[in-house]
């Protein structure tokens, strides 16, 4: 009887875990995974701490030509793959409501911005 209750917490925690990873919200941008503007600014900061990057949060629009440049060219780069290793990639788009809340929470005025912050998501100087 006490294996069998192990057995069920175990798979029980292991089903909570696999839950919480397949919530994470990302969308395929060039050849990285990039959360987005569906998850919320508490759990990009809980996966940063718990992978110890920082991460860089882009803030986009559908109607921006060079978001749209960005997108294709840059993130799609050979070279990106360095910067993309070293940070959780995080993508904002302005058009979503979702995205909407961000924009208006880290005052962007223009796009597309660029804002690296540290694990504890504090925002760092210079980005």
């Amino acid at each position: 009887m006490k294996k069998m209750f192990v057995l069920l917490v175990c798979i029980f925690t292991f089903s909570l875990s696999s839950f919480a990873l397949a919530s994470e919200k990302t969308k395929k941008i060039g050849n990285h995974d990039w959360l987005t503007e569906q998850n919320s600014f508490e759990s990009i900061i809980s996966k940063a701490q718990k992978e110890k990057k920082m991460f860089l949060m882009v803030f986009s629009a559908t109607w921006c030509g060079p978001c749209q440049y960005v997108k294709k060219e840059i993130f799609a780069a050979e070279s990106f793959k360095e910067v993309a290793s070293r940070v959780i990639l995080v993508y904002i788009e302005q058009t979503d409501p979702l995205g909407k809340k961000y924009v208006e929470k880290f005052k962007i005025r223009a796009f597309p911005t660029f804002k690296l912050f540290a694990s504890d998501g504090t925002e760092r100087s210079g980005s």
